[in-house]
């Protein structure tokens, strides 16, 4: 099947239909196809019906007619009747086709000269040949014949015979090429797609060409971009692999090309967010494009509905810094962290309800307070309480019928309905009075008091057209049913990019989350951020843990395996594996490496780019300091990497970066990541060691060129997939 670029717009003809399901059907996978893509001619935008595009037959032209009769034809132009009876004329198609080859090998000649001038394409303009057709959808062979006659167009005319799976691909070779065919390479194919695709081109934040989307991006960009007639009906399941989400449905929903711009059952919980809006989820690999996806998106959708409000959601609010310095010149996109966009709503005057959260660490202090009250809770850790509390408000089942009934899924210690839930609902209502006495609330109160504010109508709900999340695995139930209420309804657009390996927070299915994944997921494995050591590294680690596989399927996910191709990536040079014999050697192995990189005469890395992390607050603490002294400038939060007194190195906690790149990355305090008194520890081995392993592989993922991995003693057992993709060096 050809690879389609994005479906039919909503006011397509029939015939237009007709071609596009032969085109997607009929031609093998090396076809790339662009449904109705605008072209920009000297005097006007310009939009041919489809163009094709093949590594030995370049570039196709196809002008699609829709007329049931040929009234008469000459040279200048057709008289028709159209399906409901009307009678029409236009000028000669075939002449408009050539136009549009005209068009596009202007574009590609204008892509060549700024690819040169940036050096992202060396050597000459290469030779695309270019064949242009005009398909009358529903003449026959004797009407083609005639009308090849009337309009001096023998070749170039397709009939509804020639649309079949026998013939279609035999007649598009055999269009006329007066240039001659010639193959292109991959580079030359790459340019032509930048010509008709420019939006697609990436470019890092000091404006160098980092490289163009592929197809599987490109396509993800567009799906559903157009508003539906109708709001999106729910797809049945039908069982089936996680695979079978690679599946894209037609649905009503179609999506342009180019923007005029540079069986899981659902959860009670969400059960109304299928059949309401028009969402897509786009799941891949760390360094898959998805937050790039996610940008190209935002800016395609304001161009297309310059009169829609648009937010861009994240759960780290470095990353929503960033995603601000690239779509902050776009009024009508709003990008924002959740916490600091409740804190916002719940702060107004006429809800006041915000008050400053206790973080999770501390949880388990005021928990241990309340089982003083409750006879025998001193079975129950405090941090498994304080994660079950947690669960239960971020799931939105804080009354007594409902912990008691329902399943726990997602938690991973069980708890006797008859004898264990009642003493843990117990300690809940203490400690809910507890907080409730001192005037405090944790973090999972504040979606609940969104939902809370927004049914009392104390604040607005549809205020945004569309929303784009970014990091979406990482938003639990009861977020997304703040994000429900913020969308318009019927015909709200809600864009999710997740993976779901880098959830480092508490565990909700899809299903749980009310996000029906089946036909409206595509998949990424390709990484382009990291050099092949550090993906085949990350990856290696992840993959051999079964019980963080076993806790992705149970979530009714799976552990994506990335496409790596050492002959297509960076190679780069091998993570290294650093054994420091204290913490005096780890401080200064790290400031050594860190002056190198920086003061390298050939390759510099500015300091903003270099990140260095660590599992715990003192050490990042003390990391700081010591690279202070060193002269080094540092910031402590990712969002003032860029400051006045110039660029500043990251020093922070690994669960703060998220969804962030650097050049170099170093992570400390790998000795105490399976550290069992860790004040994140629930009670559960399994659950704990396949989260640490997340988060580490998160934090290496962050880096495209230079990962430096550092413990003192030694490592655990878990980390022992790591000896054999690293290199191992002692400080």
């Amino acid at each position: 099947m050809a690879m389609m670029m994005g479906p039919l717009r909503p006011d397509h003809t029939k015939g237009e239909e007709i071609v596009f399901d032969a085109l997607s059907r009929y031609l093998p996978d090396d076809y790339q196809v662009w449904p109705e893509l605008p072209v920009q001619g000297d005097a006007e935008r310009q939009q041919p019906d489809f163009i094709l595009l093949h590594p030995m037959w370049g570039i196709i032209v196809l002008e699609v007619k829709d007329y049931v009769r040929i009234l008469s034809a000459d040279p200048y132009g057709i008289t028709f009747r159209r399906r409901d009876g009307a009678e029409g004329s236009e000028k000669n198609p075939l002449n408009q086709a050539k136009g549009y080859c005209d068009t596009i090998g202007d574009m590609i000649r204008d892509t060549h000269g700024r690819a040169h001038s940036e050096r992202s394409f060396h050597g000459p303009l290469p030779n695309v040949c270019r064949a242009l057709g005009v398909v009358m959808t529903w003449q026959t062979g004797t009407d083609i014949v005639w009308l090849e006659q009337r309009l001096r167009g023998r070749g170039y005319l397709l009939g509804r015979e020639d649309l079949t799976r026998h013939a279609l691909e035999d007649c598009l070779k055999s269009l006329p090429r007066p240039g001659g065919v010639e193959r292109l390479n991959d580079s030359s194919l790459n340019l032509v797609r930048r010509a008709l695709f420019p939006e697609g081109d990436l470019y890092d934040r000091d404006g160098k060409y980092l490289g163009h989307m592929d197809p599987e991006q490109e396509i993800s960009t567009k799906e559903g971009i157009f508003i539906p007639t109708e709001p999106e009906a729910e797809q049945s399941d039908g069982g089936g692999s996680g695979s079978e989400q690679l599946e894209l449905i037609p649905d009503s929903a179609p999506v342009p090309v180019k923007p005029d711009v540079e069986k899981s059952e659902i959860s009670e919980e969400g059960k109304d967010l299928v059949p309401r809006f028009n969402y897509r989820l786009i799941r891949g690999v760390a360094g898959s494009g998805k937050t790039q996806i996610l940008c190209k998106r935002a800016v395609l959708i304001s161009k297309l509905h310059p009169e829609w409000r648009i937010l861009v959601l994240t759960r780290n609010k470095g990353l929503a810094a960033d995603l601000r310095a690239i779509l902050g010149d776009y009024e009508a996109i709003e990008v924002i962290h959740f916490d600091q966009l409740c804190r916002r709503e719940l702060s107004k005057p006429e809800v006041d309800l915000w008050r400053s959260p206790v973080n999770d660490q501390y949880q388990p202090g005021w928990i241990a307070q309340a089982c003083k009250e409750v006879p025998d809770s001193d079975q129950f850790d405090p941090r498994f309480l304080r994660d079950e509390f947690n669960w239960m408000k971020y799931i939105n089942r804080t009354d007594w019928e409902t912990y008691v009934v329902e399943d726990r899924d997602g938690r991973e210690i069980p708890l006797d309905r008859m004898t264990q839930r009642p003493i843990v609902y117990q300690v809940f209502e203490t400690y809910e009075k507890r907080l409730q006495r001192f005037r405090q609330m944790v973090w999972a109160d504040v979606p609940l008091l969104m939902i809370d504010a927004m049914d009392n109508e104390l604040l607005p709900v549809e205020q945004y057209d569309a929303i784009l999340v970014d990091e979406a695995q990482m938003f639990p139930p009861t977020w997304f049913q703040v994000v429900k209420r913020w969308l318009k309804q019927p015909h709200g657009m809600l864009f999710l990019a997740a993976d779901m390996t880098q959830n480092i927070y508490a565990r909700f299915s899809w299903k749980q989350k009310g996000v029906h994944v089946r036909g409206r997921t595509r998949i990424l494995r390709r990484p382009y951020r990291n050099s092949y050591y550090i993906a085949r590294a990350a990856y290696h680690l992840v993959s051999h843990d079964d019980d963080l596989q076993a806790l992705l399927k149970k979530d009714g996910d799976e552990l994506v395996e990335p496409h790596l191709d050492k002959a297509e990536m960076e190679k780069g040079t091998r993570p290294k594996l650093v054994r420091c014999k204290n913490l005096e050697a780890e401080l200064s192995y790290v400031t050594a490496q860190v002056k190198a990189l920086i003061q390298d005469p050939k390759r510099p890395v500015w300091p903003s780019d270099i990140a260095v992390l660590c599992l715990k607050e003192h050490s990042r603490d003390q990391l700081a300091q010591h690279l202070q002294r060193q002269g080094i400038l540092i910031a402590l939060t990712s969002e003032f990497r860029e400051q006045a007194d110039g660029a500043h190195l990251l020093v922070g906690l690994i669960a703060d970066i998220t969804g962030q790149e650097f050049s170099s990355v170093f992570i400390s305090d790998l000795q105490d990541l399976f550290d069992r008194d860790s004040a994140f520890f629930g009670g559960s081995w399994p659950e704990f060691k396949a989260m640490q392993l997340r988060m580490l592989y998160t934090a290496m993922t962050r880096t495209r060129s230079h990962l430096y991995l550092c413990h003192r003693g030694n490592l655990h057992s878990a980390l022992e997939p790591l000896r054999k993709v690293t290199a191992r060096i002692k400080a």
